[in-house]
């Protein structure tokens, strides 16, 4: 058992729920924007 390498891939682990969170929220904003841009043609 390293603790280290434990602690490494740990940091890894959760850089990459970080980013994967961010990806979603990115994702979802550009969705809803899309939704609003689409939303706003459909009035015209």
């Amino acid at each position: 058992m390293k603790p280290l390498a434990d602690s490494n891939h740990l940091q890894q682990v959760l850089a990459q729920i970080q980013l994967n969170i961010i990806r979603t929220k990115d994702q979802k904003m550009s969705h809803h924007l899309w939704y609003q841009k689409s939303m706003c043609d459909g009035e015209k």
